[in-house]
């Protein structure tokens, strides 16, 4: 029969064990709160030690120091303030480290990848990614991301090749209503004019018909 010290000795223990294997998935805890570790963008996979080893690295955490004021400075004088060129250097200065999780936990899961500010999408999701993500939310944030993209893509391109392509043909009294495609938009919402727009009877009628006409064209084409 074991004592009441053995006894306490193995629960001891045991807590430890629960511990170390507590920290090791979910990270250490520092002033109540869970640890989250700030690291370069784009390392690609690593491990939680891999992690707080580039946390830690005395030039990355000078150049975060660096980057931080710098971020403070642009914050101060206001997006809506700010110039073209620095609202740009503000963004790239927060793409450039990322936050995550400690613990292997936090590796698990991983961070979300950067992609080119202008893509090109004859080419794989892969060859757009400006900056690599790691983990689950690497592999789940570049699907959504890139789908979301071409979907946004997918609608400019709709929407510019029905208004010039076929519709502008038309010689209307109140038109031509033709949107022309800005040649910098890469990755934008390309608004068409709405249908109530058209004020002609003449008008809505030709824009219902070019628009049912372009459509039944695309779907037959895609099928």
């Amino acid at each position: 029969m074991l004592s009441a010290d053995v006894i306490m000795l193995m629960v001891d223990q045991a807590n430890h064990d629960l511990s170390v294997w507590g920290e090791r998935i979910f990270g250490r805890v520092e002033d109540n709160r869970q640890k989250q570790p700030v690291i370069p963008q784009g390392l690609g996979e690593m491990n939680a030690k891999e992690y707080a080893q580039a946390s830690e690295d005395t030039a990355f955490k000078a150049e975060n120091e660096a980057y931080q004021k710098r971020i403070k400075d642009l914050k101060e004088k206001g997006y809506d303030k700010l110039s073209d060129k620095e609202k740009q250097e503000y963004q790239d200065l927060l793409n450039k480290t990322v936050t995550v999780r400690d613990g292997e936990l936090g590796a698990h899961i991983g961070y979300a990848p950067i992609m080119k500010s202008e893509p090109d999408y004859k080419k794989s999701a892969q060859s757009n990614i400006e900056s690599p993500g790691t983990g689950q939310m690497g592999m789940i944030m570049l699907d959504s991301r890139w789908n979301d993209m071409k979907n946004t893509n997918g609608y400019a391109v709709y929407g510019q090749l029905i208004w010039n392509y076929h519709f502008t043909h038309r010689n209307l009294k109140d038109g031509p209503y033709r949107y022309e495609l800005p040649k910098n938009v890469k990755n934008g919402v390309i608004p068409i004019p709405l249908f109530s727009d058209i004020k002609t009877i003449e008008g809505q009628a030709i824009f219902a018909e070019d628009f049912s006409y372009f459509h039944n064209k695309n779907t037959h084409m895609n099928s």
